[in-house]
């Protein structure tokens, strides 16, 4: 009989296995895991759903098949595939590696490893020693059958892919290297940074009527640096360069110079900034000489609450501002905010709050330009700024004082004028004559109505493109134009525009742009990229909104592992281009690129299709984003009990809503359904775009912001916690949980159950071992799964009674590996899918 029962479970389980295959890639320098069956591609999501019985080590973030395996959890996924091909068999399950990921472990850094630093291209590279490999993610590096990770800092790690520029190229040197150096890790680099400027005036001489100044200068070979202006190579040595044009007109006719007239008040106001840093001598003397001059403030004063406090003229940088340097409690009388659109577009920012936390009796703004008052949130956050509720904007004529307009003519005086009595003849009435009845009509008037000229105003009309629409004029111009072969030169800006690169780098732009058209993609800069998107986004080079969706696709996924910022930025352009051209394409491929939800609109899109599913199957990083509570913060998370959190709040956030449907009639998603709301989004925020319409409204059911939602959820998965906090003896409980009783004892008697259960199986898998020692690999599993059911069996008479009280259709299961044409309603699905 027994013999019998294994025979037909084997015959009902026999299918094609699910191959995974962990593979190394010397393109892209990563580990990969694949999942294929029948030959092709098969989601990584659900292979794994047939075995969850076995607890992958890892998050999945599954895009088409294949999955990117970071360095340090290489060891662990193939430990686990390696035990479920034992645990299931072969003819469910099948692993397969490459050479090198069969045999690759994680090492201490060897002490021959070294890092070398050497001048190319304008800027600083990083080599690794011979036949070490550098891997995408940051920091590891391979060499035979052995990998190590050494901390390296964001210029490092750009400089091991490239050579570094700019402010990188100081925060390489300045930063970077030297924590490296003492790290511990061998370092080779003839380069160092050196604070000192390599130029210093010295003030000598102070009075009312001149001041006598010295110049003094390194005497070695000095070259700029790419990309920094405000620095300067002295030989190997970066040192802060601080040097403008009034110090070149000050000291043209040699190193001693002696100031007097208005240069004197000129020398003040640079002492007071950016001159600070390199004069020496009799400096306060010299600021004594204006009392009244402004106090800078650019973000470097550590203490400056006194000086502040006894200014009468402060002038300060967005970056002192945003490091207090003004104090909160100081009251300006006009307050001037320079170019503010400039500053900040949204008032989500920082320099946004601390702009609006300043006290002023009068705010005045001075833009860069009238665009903003087109943009309709623009606007509205700069009316915030200046605290304008309701505002009106006229037009004004600004009178020249020294080109007074012409006199207006005299006013025009109505004086009033007697009438004359007109004469008439006397009335007499002739014997036989009626007096007529007809009135007599008034005669028209000929002459024209008095006029005065009081003056004119005049008018003045102004037009002008946007920085937005000039650019994409460029760009359609340079739609077609294509360069054969050009040098790689640095780039790197924030906002890139054709009239930002110099020659060689436009001839670098339009060659790897033709290239990348061609569907190759040779390494660049980030900001040759981003100016690539620009284009796109603005339909240039595109022949539909579609061709254009699937080239910023390509674009993307060809450099996000090289480029982690493209993320943060393409990810919710990529979704305001799907809007703006209402495009039939799934944002949930957005969301799978990225590893997660993006932006609002996806991630309530994403949680309605979710919370709709039968049963519930909400892993439990979605659903800290739609709850009041992060559980990944929790002491209980972060120790050694992440997997069980993660296996069993899930299970019973569907055990409550399954519970809630059978007594009530109604799901969680519908108890707490907030309804559809209207959003107005802004696209393609920090971008160069002239396209219209720049914001659009969508409809949505905003689950992820619905209060009462987010604390039900948070309270299920609070009270669960603290089962499992008390299971497993830990020594802390969390308080003000408020949940009805019933779902707290329907919670605490399943993880009772589940535990219960738990601990039976694996004390009737140790008895009956000796048994099962002869068997196959294959007929061991069956009897396994065999025993497991017949456990379950044999438990329900110790289960809580609301447990057996409760349908079948309510517990929360894992499904069993069976056929794909198994009918609905048969052994493996009896405990999911009854009724």
């Amino acid at each position: 009989m027994e013999q019998a029962m294994l025979s037909f479970i084997s015959n009902l389980f026999t299918q094609k296995p699910i191959i995974f295959k962990l593979s190394y890639c010397n393109i892209t320098a990563m580990f990969t895991l694949h999942t294929e069956r029948k030959g092709e591609a098969y989601p990584i999501g659900e292979a794994l759903s047939r075995f969850s019985r076995l607890h992958f080590p890892i998050s999945v973030k599954d895009v088409n098949g294949a999955m990117q395996i970071k360095p340090q959890d290489v060891e662990a996924v193939r430990a686990w595939l390696f035990h479920l091909t034992k645990a299931v068999g072969e003819k469910h399950a099948i692993y397969r590696c490459d050479a090198l990921s069969e045999v690759i472990k994680q090492v201490d850094i060897p002490s021959s490893f070294i890092l070398s630093f050497s001048e190319r291209e304008g800027g600083v590279f990083c080599t690794p020693p011979e036949g070490v490999t550098v891997l995408a993610e940051n920091g590891w590096f391979l060499s035979g059958d052995t990998m190590w990770h050494v901390a390296v800092g964001d210029a490092v790690s750009q400089s091991l892919h490239g050579p570094v520029v700019g402010h990188q190229l100081v925060e390489l040197l300045s930063k970077d290297v030297p924590a490296l150096i003492n790290s511990g890790i061998r370092v080779e680099c003839p380069y160092s940074y050196d604070g000192t400027p390599y130029l210093w005036i010295s003030v000598k001489d102070v009075t009312e009527d001149h001041v006598a100044l010295q110049r003094e200068m390194h005497t070695g070979e000095l070259r700029p640096v790419y990309g920094a202006k405000d620095y300067v190579w002295d030989g190997n040595t970066l040192r802060p360069k601080k040097y403008d044009t009034l110090v070149e007109r000050i000291f043209a006719q040699g190193d001693s110079v002696v100031l007097t007239g208005d240069d004197i008040p000129k020398l003040v106001m640079a002492a007071c900034g950016t001159w600070k840093s390199f004069l020496k001598g009799e400096v306060q003397r010299l600021l004594g000489l204006q009392p009244l001059s402004p106090l800078w403030l650019d973000g470097s004063k550590k203490d400056s609450s006194a000086p502040v406090q006894s200014s009468l003229i402060i002038i300060a940088t967005t970056n002192s501002i945003t490091k207090n340097e003004v104090p909160p409690s100081l009251k300006f009388d006009i307050l001037v905010l320079i170019e503010p659109d400039t500053m900040t577009k949204s008032n989500s920012t920082k320099i946004f709050a601390s702009l609006e936390k300043l006290k002023a009796r009068i705010r005045i703004a001075l833009y860069s330009d009238m665009e903003y008052m087109k943009r309709y949130q623009t606007q509205l956050v700069q009316q915030e700024l200046l605290s304008i509720t309701r505002c009106s904007v006229t037009d004004c004529l600004i009178i020249n004082p020294f080109k007074p307009l012409p006199p207006l003519p005299k006013p025009y005086v109505f004086k009033q004028v007697a009438l004359k009595t007109q004469q008439t003849f006397a009335e007499i009435q002739l014997q036989g004559e009626t007096v007529p009845n007809k009135s007599v009509p008034i005669p028209q008037r000929t002459g024209q109505p008095l006029t005065t000229n009081i003056g004119f105003r005049p008018q003045i009309s102004i037009s002008f493109r946007t920085g937005e629409q000039y650019f994409v004029e460029q760009a359609q111009n340079f739609s077609t134009k294509t360069v054969k072969q050009a040098r790689f030169t640095p780039f790197m800006t924030y906002w890139p525009t054709y009239e930002s690169m110099t020659s060689t780098q436009s001839q670098w732009y339009f060659y790897w742009r033709a290239r990348v058209r061609c569907g190759e993609y040779p390494n660049t800069d980030l900001s040759y990229i981003f100016l690539y998107v620009y284009e796109l986004i603005n339909l240039v080079g595109c022949e539909s909104p579609l061709e254009g969706y699937q080239k910023l696709m390509n674009v993307w996924h060809a450099y996000r592992a090289l480029f982690p910022k493209l993320d943060r930025y393409l990810a919710a352009w990529v979704n305001d281009f799907i809007l703006a051209h209402d495009l039939e394409v799934p944002a949930a491929e957005i969301s799978n690129m990225c590893g997660c939800p993006v932006g609002q609109n996806t991630l309530d899109n994403l949680l309605l299709m979710k919370f709709g599913e039968r049963p519930l199957r909400i892993d439990l990083p979605l659903l800290s984003q739609a709850a009041n509570y992060d559980i990944t913060r929790s002491k209980f998370y972060q120790s050694v009990h992440a997997s069980l959190c993660d296996e069993y709040i899930p299970k019973a956030v569907a055990l409550v809503d399954a519970f809630l449907e059978k007594k009530q009639g109604r799901r969680i998603v519908e108890m707490f359904n907030p309804g559809y709301v209207q959003r107005e989004r802004y696209l393609f925020q920090s971008a160069l775009y002239a396209g219209e319409p720049r914001t659009i409204k969508i409809n949505a059911i905003p689950l992820s912001t619905h209060s009462p939602l987010r604390d039900f959820l948070a309270q299920v998965i609070r009270h669960t916690e603290n089962k499992l906090r008390e299971i497993k003896d830990f020594s802390s409980k969390l308080r003000g949980i408020d949940l009805e009783e019933d779902l707290c004892e329907l919670i605490d008697a399943y993880m009772e159950r589940e535990f219960f259960k738990k601990r039976e199986v694996q004390e009737k898998i140790t008895i009956d071992a000796n048994k099962l020692a002869r068997a196959a690999a294959e007929a061991e599993e069956t009897q396994r799964m065999l025993m497991i059911e017949n456990t379950e069996e044999q438990m329900d008479a110790h289960a809580p009674a609301l447990i057996k009280a409760m349908p079948e259709d309510t517990m929360v299961t894992s499904i069993p590996v069976r056929p794909d044409d198994t009918p609905d309603g048969l052994l493996t699905d009896a405990s999911v899918c009854r009724g």
